[in-house]
């Protein structure tokens, strides 16, 4: 199982599959499958595009898991787009007025840039370090302190 986590690129998307298996954290705090919809693609915001957005358009938190025990037996072929910007690109609030208005600090100290936060990302893989706060969480990837608002 991978544990929950959000994309770091800007959108992932994906073809729906009917072998359930993914799994989003809802706003309630719980995880809850992804249902499948024939011809449908499922389309998660990824790190980049949420803070661009001052956190307006939420990551996506999900996880894959292994499939019910009916469903084990069956082959699963997953079919996935990571889209990203190009390099260099701030990652600071995008100048859109309700962005500006309502969107909300993301980053302590120093912007970082796509690929420094893409590669932040990879090299700190499961080795982050995540606070617990009352109105946003901390969460600090190789030296980069991210706010996650709720």
């Amino acid at each position: 199982m991978l544990s929950g986590h959000t994309d770091f690129n800007s959108i992932s998307s994906l073809i729906s599959q009917p072998i359930t298996a993914l799994q989003v954290l809802m706003p309630d705090n719980v995880w809850r499958y992804v249902q499948h919809k024939d011809g449908a693609y499922v389309i998660n915001i990824g790190d980049e595009l949420s803070f661009m957005s001052g956190g307006i358009l939420k990551g996506t938190m999900h996880r894959v898991v292994r499939p019910p025990q009916d469903q084990v037996s069956l082959r699963r072929l997953g079919v996935f787009h990571f889209a990203h910007f190009l390099d260099g690109i701030s990652l600071d609030l995008l100048p859109s007025k309700k962005i500006q208005e309502e969107g909300r600090k993301i980053f302590d100290g120093v912007i970082p840039t796509t690929d420094e936060w893409e590669k932040a990302r990879v090299k700190s893989y499961g080795v982050d370090k995540f606070v617990k706060g009352d109105e946003y969480d901390i969460e600090v990837l190789n030296g980069i302190q991210v706010r996650h608002y709720r």
